[in-house]
């Protein structure tokens, strides 16, 4: 239940703070705005990943399309994707707040970092689902807010 969540974002947390490039080929008609809100402390920086499909989502950067990293300056926070093809997307993101690399967890594997994804889906029995999280973009440009959960 919370416990693969758990182990869901800390996948997340070493895969999102290592080398990031770009995987796909991609045009660029469109483009995603990612805006990130509720961040606390204001430290540290927010990793995010962007998906195509249900392949890896949340944490796989393997299969995500792009990933970035920023550093945090406030408790909100803006990232844009562009280059991207119409399509169907799904944003996830942590919060390393202490700069170690990794989503910190208490004993019982419960993240104290902080961790969203688009649509702010949650689920309750494992991590967030690609079909909860996802949104359709055909043109222009998209924005999307992701509260950090604390």
């Amino acid at each position: 239940m919370i416990k693969s969540a758990v182990v869901v974002f800390a996948l997340i947390s070493w895969v999102l703070f290592g080398s990031f490039s770009y995987h796909s080929e991609l045009d660029s008609s469109v483009e995603i705005r990612v805006v990130v809100k509720g961040i606390k402390p204001v430290t540290g920086n927010i990793g995010l990943l962007l998906f195509k499909s249900k392949e890896g989502f949340p944490g796989d950067r393997d299969k995500s399309i792009m990933q970035a990293k920023i550093i945090v300056k406030s408790g909100s926070m803006e990232y844009l994707f562009s280059g991207l093809s119409p399509g169907r997307y799904a944003v996830s993101i942590v919060h390393d707040a202490n700069n170690n690399g990794k989503l910190d967890t208490n004993f019982m594997g419960i993240p104290k970092e902080g961790y969203g994804v688009s649509n702010n889906a949650i689920n309750s029995f494992g991590p967030p689902r690609f079909d909860e999280s996802s949104f359709v973009i055909s043109t222009g440009s998209l924005l999307t807010e992701i509260k950090v959960h604390y």
